[in-house]
C-alpha cells in the first residue's frame, strides 16, 4: 500500500509540475497546420501522415479548449512513462522520474508535437514488450499452451508499433527491435529449443516486421481523412541533399526551369535544417504544402528524383560530407544544443497565447547553465543507451538490452534521411538512454540477488 501511495503521489507532482511550468504548452507552426487541417480551416494535405489529422480532429471533437490537446499529451506521457518503469523489475520510482523530469525530455514534452506522440505510443511499446516478457517467464518453454498466453500482449506490441509508425512512418526503425524482442519471446514460447536462434530471430524478425507494416496499412484505411492537397514532402530532404552537394563542389543544379550553383545556394543552407532552403525565401523551387501549386507534381517529383541521383553520384563524397554534417548536429556534436525554448505559441485561430510564468523563467535559467554539458547531448545519451543495454544482456535479459540499444541507435541513424538535426527528433535516444541506465541497476541487483541466492544453496 506504500509503494502505490507513493506511485500516486509521484503522478501528481511530476504532473502538477509539468502543468505548473508549461502549460499550456508551446504551440509550434507544424502543430497548427495539423490543427487547423484537423478543424476544417485548411484543406487537408499529405504533408504530415494521416493519422496525426484524424487524430487532432478526434482531441478537438472531445475538448472544448485547445490548451486540453496539451494537457492530454502531458497526462499520456507520465502515464506511459510510469507504465514503462513499473514493468522494470525493481527502482520504479527513480525510473520515472528520471524518464519524466530529465531536462531534454521535459523540454521536448512542453511543445505539441508529433514526434512527442510517437514517443509516447512508442514507449507504450516497449512497456507492453516488458509485460509480454514477464508472462513468458511464468510458461514453460515450448509450451503451446503458455504460447497462447503470449498472444494478447505480441498482438499489443504490433499495434501500438503500427500507431507509432502511423504517427512518424520513419518510427518504424524505432520499434522495430522491440517488435523483433516480442516476436522472439512469442516463437520460443511456441518453439522452445526445436529451431536455432539464428532461424528464430529471421523469423521474428520478418512476422513482426510485417505484421506492424500491414497494421499500418490498416490504421490508414480505417482512420483514413480524405486528402485535398497532395504534396511531394520527401522534396525538402531531396532538396537539402542536394544543397549540401552543391555547395560544397558548386555542382549545378537544374530544377523546374532554374539553375543554380553553389554559391547561390550558400545563403540558404546549412547543416541544422533544410527550412531556409524550401520554405521563406522558397530559394528552392517546390510546392509548400500551403499554397496552390506552383509546379505540376510530376514535373516536381521527376526532376528532384533526378537531380538527387545525379548529385549524390556526381559527388558521393560531398553527399556524405553533409550527411556527416547533419548527424554530427544531430547528435549534439557542435558548440550548441536547440532545444524546445519558450517561444510561446505561434500565431493560431485559437486564441491560444503563451505567457511565461514564474516556474517556466526560473527552469529555463537552470535548463540554460547545463545546456554544454552531455546531459543536453543526443550522443551521450546514446552511449548510455549502448553499455547500459549491453549490461541488461548480460545480466539476464539480453532481448531486453538488445531492444534498448539497438533502437537508440535506430533513432540516431535516422540522421541519413531527416529534414533537420532537430533535438526533438532524438527524443527516443534520450528516452532510450534513461530508460536502459535505470534498467542495468535493476537487473544487475535481481543477478546479484540470484547469484547470492545460488552461492547460498
Amino acid at each position: 500500500m506504500t509503494r502505490r501511495y507513493a506511485a500516486l503521489v509521484a503522478l501528481v507532482a511530476v504532473f502538477a509540475f509539468y502543468f505548473r511550468a508549461f502549460f499550456p504548452g508551446y504551440l509550434t507552426a507544424d502543430t497548427v497546420y495539423i490543427l487547423n487541417m484537423a478543424a476544417g480551416l485548411e484543406p487537408v494535405s499529405n504533408w504530415h501522415p494521416n493519422f496525426n489529422i484524424w487524430m487532432n480532429r478526434q482531441l478537438l471533437a472531445l475538448f472544448e479548449h485547445i490548451e486540453s490537446i496539451w494537457l492530454v499529451q502531458a497526462a499520456a506521457w507520465i502515464g506511459v512513462a510510469w507504465l514503462a518503469a513499473s514493468r522494470l523489475p525493481h527502482l520504479h520510482l527513480p525510473a520515472f522520474l528520471l524518464i519524466t523530469l530529465l531536462p531534454p525530455i521535459t523540454a521536448n514534452m512542453a511543445a505539441s508535437w508529433k514526434d512527442d506522440w510517437a514517443v509516447i505510443v512508442t514507449l507504450a511499446t516497449f512497456a507492453a514488450a516488458l509485460w509480454q516478457r514477464d508472462v513468458r517467464l511464468t510458461v514453460r518453454s515450448g509450451s503451446s499452451n503458455g504460447a497462447w498466453y503470449l498472444t494478447a500482449p505480441t498482438l499489443l506490441v504490433c499495434v501500438l508499433g503500427a500507431a507509432a509508425t502511423a504517427i512518424r512512418v520513419d518510427y518504424l526503425a524505432i520499434v522495430g527491435p522491440i517488435a523483433v524482442a516480442a516476436g522472439w519471446w512469442l516463437l520460443d514460447a511456441w518453439m522452445g529449443l526445436r529451431v536455432s536462434w539464428v532461424k528464430k530471430l529471421a523469423i521474428a524478425a520478418t512476422v513482426s516486421l510485417a505484421s506492424i507494416i500491414i497494421l499500418k496499412a490498416v490504421i490508414g484505411v480505417v482512420f483514413a481523412v480524405e486528402v485535398e492537397r497532395d504534396r511531394n514532402p520527401w522534396a525538402t530532404i531531396a532538396a537539402w541533399d542536394i544543397a549540401g552537394v552543391a555547395v560544397r563542389t558548386d555542382h549545378q543544379v537544374d530544377l523546374l526551369g532554374q539553375n543554380f550553383s553553389g554559391e547561390d545556394l550558400k545563403a540558404g543552407y546549412n547543416c541544422r535544417t533544410s527550412d531556409p532552403l524550401f520554405f521563406g525565401n522558397f530559394i528552392m523551387p517546390g510546392n509548400p504544402p500551403q499554397e496552390d501549386l506552383r509546379f505540376d507534381l510530376e514535373d516536381e517529383s521527376a526532376e528532384y528524383r533526378a537531380a538527387w541521383v545525379r548529385a549524390v553520384t556526381a559527388e558521393p563524397g560531398a553527399y556524405l560530407a553533409h550527411r556527416w554534417c547533419v548527424i554530427t548536429e544531430y547528435l549534439g556534436f557542435g558548440e550548441t544544443v536547440h532545444y524546445a525554448y519558450p517561444f510561446g505559441a505561434v500565431a493560431n485561430p485559437y486564441g491560444l497565447e503563451f505567457e511565461r510564468s514564474r516556474a517556466n523563467i526560473d527552469l529555463y535559467f537552470l535548463y540554460d547553465a547545463v545546456t554544454s554539458d552531455p546531459i543536453w547531448r543526443p550522443w551521450f545519451w546514446l552511449l548510455v543507451a549502448t553499455v547500459s543495454g549491453a549490461i541488461v544482456a548480460a545480466t539476464g535479459a539480453p532481448l531486453v538490452g538488445f531492444a534498448l540499444a539497438t533502437s537508440a541507435w535506430a533513432s540516431a541513424a535516422r540522421g541519413l534521411v531527416l529534414p533537420a538535426a532537430d533535438i526533438r527528433y532524438a527524443l527516443w535516444i534520450f528516452v532510450a538512454g534513461s530508460v536502459s541506465l535505470v534498467a542495468a541497476l535493476a537487473y544487475t541487483r535481481v543477478w546479484l540477488e540470484r547469484r547470492a541466492k545460488t552461492r547460498r544453496l
